[in-house]
């Protein structure tokens, strides 16, 4: 703000403008304080029922009055709220309220007959309703939730549009990855996240945009060895986008060259595994029929 004041920037602004500007900032900032301070004092509840990680976005939306946050209803009708954290009272008039803040599962509150998270395809697509979808249920050992979440809404905007097939034999499929899950995860409450690795979670679900950067799609060999050299993004998945592989073009790449030369020796034994994990799940399906 010293080397670059709001005046110099922009010749057309006045000193009356800039004050006007920096008020609004302040005003901005004391209500982005007073809600972190709010919510971090409210969050005193089970392990996982927490508010520390929300972003700066988040909060700036919220000083915005973009999002409104609320409490506890006043009566049935959930027209009338507490504020959050306050004995003021607000009014909202919503087509439906689902109490889902927290750690808490609570789809069961969206219709009479019971949700269960097991039964969405990838924790994002109903295996029996079409038109029923989930974002933000996946929750990653190593990773981030947004991130995921957008990858989420990229694929399910894609089903929507037409542009990208409903998966065969969802049910199965899915049933398939329950059961993976619960060997591999087994301390994990199902009900409550879907668990994932972030980037093999993301990298299926590229797959099945048909946007993964495979030697194929990337289009050329250069891009796809500078890809697989720049450190690990989602952008990869959108490299048919002309800023983006002009990025992927001129991203630098830290990886040393001996780094670079174990991950290739270790590359035969990754395939061996995916070969073997793909073999492991054509066979599940056989085998429960037979039991049957």
């Amino acid at each position: 703000e010293k080397w670059f004041p709001a005046s110099k920037r922009n010749g057309q602004t006045t000193d009356g403008q800039n004050a006007a500007a920096r008020e609004t900032e302040q005003r901005l900032q004391s209500l982005r304080k007073e809600w972190a301070y709010r919510l971090t004092k409210a969050a005193k509840d089970d392990l996982f029922n927490m508010f520390h990680n929300k972003s700066d976005d988040f909060l700036d939306a919220v000083a915005k009055g973009n999002i409104t946050i609320v409490g506890r209803p006043l009566d049935s009708r959930m027209e009338r709220f507490y504020q959050f954290a306050s004995a003021e009272t607000i009014d909202v008039h919503p087509t439906k309220i689902l109490p889902a803040i927290g750690y808490h599962s609570t789809l069961r509150a969206i219709g009479a007959e019971s949700l269960e998270l097991t039964d969405f395809y990838l924790g994002c697509c109903h295996v029996k309703y079409t038109d029923l979808f989930l974002v933000g249920f996946a929750r990653p050992i190593i990773g981030n939730i947004p991130t995921i979440s957008e990858m989420q809404a990229a694929y399910i905007c894609g089903l929507l549009r037409g542009r990208i097939p409903r998966p065969a034999r969802i049910a199965e499929v899915n049933a398939m990855d329950q059961q993976a899950n619960a060997q591999r995860f087994s301390k994990l409450d199902p009900q409550a996240v879907h668990p994932v690795e972030m980037f093999t979670y993301c990298d299926r679900l590229a797959a099945e945009m048909n946007v993964y950067p495979s030697l194929r799609n990337a289009g050329s060999l250069r891009s796809w060895w500078r890809m697989q050299l720049t450190p690990a993004t989602t952008m990869h998945y959108w490299h048919h986008d002309l800023q983006t592989r002009r990025f992927f073009e001129r991203a630098p790449v830290y990886m040393p060259t001996l780094l670079i030369l174990l991950l290739l020796l270790l590359k035969p034994l990754d395939w061996t595994y995916r070969i073997l994990r793909r073999l492991r799940r054509t066979r599940v399906p056989s085998v429960a029929s037979a039991n049957s």
